[in-house]
């Protein structure tokens, strides 16, 4: 269910209002390593779906977290990393998300209008750490 937001646009006269259909963001096709973290998904899940993807031998896995969902996201990659007992590492990269936004007019004065906004985005690479057997000797040049 789309919610409907009355909503003034900026350099417009005030008396024309719209509401506002957002638009979601086009579907990405998903890996086996890719996790969306949301909101809406409780932690607890979302860490077991995390660990179950490590234990099953994936060497990486990466978060995807946008908007609110960016303090959840970090905070489930540092207990993944806290509960790995120094076994994972992690990479974080930002980007800005766009959105594109439809105005609907509430008069039949108006066209319909586009408006588009900027999001925060945070991509986290969780990776297993390079083990190397105490028993190889490392050899100077």
């Amino acid at each position: 269910m789309e919610k409907e937001v009355i909503k003034e646009i900026s350099g417009r006269s005030t008396n024309n209002k719209y509401s506002v259909k957002k638009k979601p963001l086009p579907k990405v096709k998903q890996r086996k390593n890719d996790v969306y973290v949301t909101n809406k998904t409780s932690f607890k899940a979302q860490q077991k779906r995390c660990e179950d993807l490590i234990n099953s031998g994936i060497n990486e896995i990466y978060l995807h977290c946008v908007g609110n969902a960016i303090k959840q996201g970090l905070n489930l990659a540092l207990t993944l990393i806290n509960n790995s007992n120094g076994s994972l590492s992690y990479v974080v990269y930002t980007s800005t998300i766009r959105y594109i936004d439809e105005l609907h007019p509430l008069y039949d004065d108006e066209d319909i209008t586009i408006q588009k906004r900027n999001n925060s985005a945070i991509h986290i690479k969780i990776f297993r750490n390079a083990i190397i057997p105490q028993n190889l000797k490392v050899s100077s040049p």
